[in-house]
Formats: structure tokens, C-alpha cells, sequence
């Protein structure tokens, strides 16, 4: 846990908001409680969302559900870990929860060492992410460094062509393809082509998560 962690617990019940307050408080967490759904999207807008952090949601409130803040965070491009707590949950609910990503549902009332065990999973969880999202950006930023061309190869690269079917589907030379590879290597601070595809790879799969995720 680091200090600088936050974690968001939203409830229309303030006797709970009180509750979980002062029993995350008194274990070390920062924490930032609101009465509903409308009134914590209406926070993050000003929110500066470098900062790790995880929520915990209440299923069932007056307004928007719980389940409906989540896709509404989704859509909105939060990906901090979300976690539900309530009384009573059906399977449909439940399903429905974790197919938009949500790490676990914890019964009311609510037990201290399970919701303790749950806040640390997801800041380790929120940790993580924040640190893919930087090397991600990183690699976008490196590979916005590319000529055209080079970025033509990367391609071909890609679809598993050799040197010498690039040149020939790009109508150039296979020391011009040569020189690409080279170079964009050198740009992208990659020096084998299983590390290039590696790196690649993870570029697309963030791609299909944040689509599968609107």
C-alpha cells in the first residue's frame, strides 16, 4: 500500500459511507466517500486519475445502480479496479459484474479482514495497471517516431514476411529493407525481432481490451 493510494467507496447510505470510512482510515487508506453514483462521476471529472486507486460500490442505490456506474466508467475511460458490495446478489447481476471487469462482490456485513484482504488486491491490481498504461504510451510515443516507411515494414514484419518478400512487395531493395529494419530497431531500443513482435503484441492487445471494454 502506498500512501498516496485512494480508495473510493460509493454508497447512498451514509451510516455505511461513515462506517467504511473509519475503518479504512484507521488501517492506513486514503479514502474519499460519495452519497451516489451521479455525484462521484461528477468528482472524477476533476480528478487527476494518475494517482492508483480502486472503488468500492455499492450495487444497489437510489439513481444509478452500481452496475450501471461501472459501464458508465467503462465508457468514460476510468479503468480503475472496481469491486460491489450488497446484500443480496443474483448470478445475473454477478455475471454481468465481472464481464465488465469487476474483481470480486463482498457480502453485507461486511467482514474487516475480507474487505482489508479485497482493497489490497486491488491497489496491487491498480498498481500494475498505471504501469502497463505508462509502458504502453511509452511504445506508442516510440513508434510515432517511425518514418512512413518504416512503419510500412513494421507491417510486414508483423505478418511474418522475410526480408527479401517485403522488398519485393514494397518494390525496393533487400539492403533498403535492411536499413528500415535497422533503423526502426534502433528507434523502438529493441535488438531481436521476437522482442519487436513482443512489443507489438502487447500494443494490440491493449487495443482489443479498451475496445471490449466501451
Amino acid at each position: 500500500m502506498d500512501t498516496n493510494d485512494v480508495v473510493y467507496v460509493v454508497d447512498d447510505d451514509l451510516a455505511i459511507l461513515d462506517s467504511l470510512k473509519w475503518l479504512l482510515e484507521s488501517n492506513g487508506y486514503t479514502v474519499l466517500c460519495h452519497h451516489s453514483a451521479e455525484y462521484f462521476l461528477k468528482f472524477l471529472e476533476i480528478t487527476d486519475q494518475s494517482t492508483p486507486s480502486c472503488a468500492l460500490i455499492d450495487v444497489r442505490m437510489k439513481g444509478m445502480s452500481g452496475l450501471d456506474l461501472q459501464e458508465k466508467l467503462l465508457s468514460l475511460g476510468f479503468d480503475f479496479p472496481v469491486s460491489f458490495m450488497t446484500g443480496y446478489a443474483d448470478i445475473p447481476m454477478v455475471s454481468k459484474a465481472f464481464q465488465h471487469g469487476a474483481i470480486d462482490f463482498i457480502q453485507k456485513p461486511i467482514k474487516k479482514y475480507a474487505l482489508l484482504e479485497l482493497i489490497d488486491r486491488m491497489l496491487v491490481k491498480s498498481h500494475s495497471m498505471k504501469k502497463e498504461l505508462l509502458e504502453i504510451t511509452r511504445i506508442r510515443e516510440k513508434l510515432e517516431t517511425l518514418t512512413r516507411r518504416e512503419k510500412d515494414v513494421v507491417k510486414h514484419i508483423i505478418s511474418g514476411k522475410l526480408n527479401k518478400e517485403i522488398a519485393k512487395v514494397m518494390g525496393i531493395e533487400v539492403k533498403t529493407v535492411e536499413a528500415h529494419r535497422a533503423n526502426l530497431m534502433d528507434k523502438l531500443q529493441v535488438n531481436r525481432p521476437t522482442t519487436l513482435l513482443l512489443l507489438l503484441f502487447r500494443i494490440e492487445q491493449a487495443e482489443v481490451t479498451a475496445i471490449n471494454q466501451q
